[in-house]
């Protein structure tokens, strides 16, 4: 059975092209998706929450460092 993580690092062994293929597809996919009253209750508490300093944005570098580390598992 092929895990989330499987497709993840099949994905970034991939060429720049295939990649940013493949990314484009996820980002159309998603776009046809209708948010849920659920989802964008829970977008406007996050974003409630990051412009009250309760949660921190973090740089792209650290999000790719997290999602190595995850990767590396």
């Amino acid at each position: 059975m092929t895990t989330v993580t499987d497709v993840i690092e099949n994905a970034l062994a991939l060429s720049l092209a295939d990649r940013s293929y493949v990314a484009s597809k996820l980002i159309e996919s998603l776009e046809k998706e209708e948010l849920t009253p659920e989802a964008i209750q829970e977008y406007d508490q996050r974003m409630d929450r990051w412009k009250s300093g309760e949660t921190q944005s973090s740089t792209s570098a650290e999000l790719d460092a997290k999602a190595q580390d995850i990767l590396n598992r």
